[in-house]
């Protein structure tokens, strides 16, 4: 990852300090000496021989300061980016259009940002123009390539049509800076969500899983309809069931899937409803957690050389992210037995199994054990193996 050099040490502490604060002052050092060479051409027009030693030391010591100071506020305010494009390339950019979104629907962007300087950056706060739109700060203090992100959640249920705000990011470490955000959103007041986002939470994996929500459209065209549904991705599908036109009211339930298939994970993705009388589509989000199911440690066991008579007792752990429990446990061998610690759902199972040898099961032996759980059709497997003499 590169580093920007915008800081260089100067310092006895071996401190970094802004580079445009090294061009400042030898900006300073030619602007004084040009000022204080028109000042002596002035007083050699104006003034007699008599006058000039005195008249240019009293200019020196009154008049040059003030003039000085005032040169070099006048240069620095009509110069912001000079001394804020550092702060600036922490963003990975500063504007976000969210497009068209419905009444009620959470609507939030993440504008990141990474520390790619060696100095700690502190972001003290940040203010938005515009009540529409609340700024959060994810991670005030970023070390060297730590990333972080400033987060503007629109307040869809309280405002509607074309918004703008512009959110003014305060850094007041390594150095003071400002930063502004720009946003833009335009919310449908006639079209809402109910909820406004599909949350599934935990959702078994291998298996699919459905979800229904609402979508009502408020207004005197009864042949207001869902066109097409595009998803952001594979995993997810929906299927929109038009519910009917009753006094200004459009009534839709989309029923949105996660697939059989989805990894395990959280997920954040978005369905991109198209709608007639509109070119642009509207978001509703789709937010949830793939568990994995139940998996089986370890997955494979060695009996060894097992005389005739002789009964083998091993135990397995089965466990997974959320509660379950045990139902059926399957081997395809004889003299086999199972049996669980517990019949109660927990995340950690304990499998007791005992094989007893007999004489006619001579050489060698082997089969593999299905543990049927509550959390779906995948099931954990284990292999046992072992020789009988």
């Amino acid at each position: 990852m590169r580093k920007k050099t915008y800081f260089v040490a100067i310092s006895a502490e071996n401190r970094p300090f802004p580079l445009f604060f090294c061009t400042t002052t030898l900006l300073a050092r030619v602007a004084k000496r040009w000022i204080l060479a028109r000042m002596r051409l002035w007083v050699l027009f104006f003034f007699p021989f008599s006058h000039r030693t005195t008249m240019l030391s009293y200019l020196q010591r009154y008049l040059l300061p003030p003039i000085f100071a005032i040169a070099i506020v006048l240069f620095c305010s009509s110069t912001p980016l000079f001394g804020q494009k550092w702060a600036n390339d922490l963003f990975y950019n500063r504007t976000h259009n969210f497009g068209t979104v419905a009444k009620n629907a959470p609507t939030e962007y993440r504008f990141e940002l990474t520390n790619i300087y060696n100095e700690d950056v502190h972001i003290a706060s940040v203010s938005s123009t515009c009540s529409c739109t609340t700024p959060l700060i994810e991670k005030k203090l970023l070390k060297t390539y730590e990333k972080g992100a400033i987060i503007a959640r629109v307040n869809t249920e309280r405002f509607s049509g074309s918004k703008g705000a512009k959110l003014i990011v305060t850094i007041d470490k390594p150095f003071y800076a400002r930063v502004e955000l720009q946003t833009s959103v335009y919310i449908r007041s006639d079209i809402a969500f109910s909820p406004g986002k599909c949350e599934f939470g935990a959702v078994p994996e291998g298996i699919k899983t459905t979800k229904r929500i609402g979508m009502s459209y408020y207004g005197s065209d009864s042949s207001w309809q869902i066109t097409r549904i595009v998803p952001t991705s594979k995993q997810i599908s929906a299927t929109a069931i038009r519910r009917g036109w009753h006094n200004g009211r459009t009534r839709y339930d989309i029923d949105v899937r996660v697939a059989a298939n989805a990894p395990p994970g959280r997920f954040s993705e978005y369905l991109n409803i198209y709608v007639s009388g509109s070119s642009k589509p509207l978001p509703l989000r789709v937010m949830g957690e793939v568990n994995s199911g139940a998996t089986v440690s370890p997955t494979a066991i060695i009996l060894g050389e097992v005389k005739s008579g002789e009964k083998i007792s091993k135990t397995v752990v089965v466990k997974a992210d959320t509660p379950f429990t045990i139902e059926l446990i399957r081997c395809d061998l004889s003299n086999f037995t199972a049996s669980t610690n517990t019949s109660a759902a927990k995340k950690v199972h304990l499998v007791t199994f005992e094989y007893l040898a007999t004489s006619g099961e001579i050489g060698e032996q082997g089969s593999i054990v299905s543990i049927r759980t509550s959390l779906g059709e995948k099931e954990p497997e284990f292999t046992i193996h072992g020789s009988i003499k």
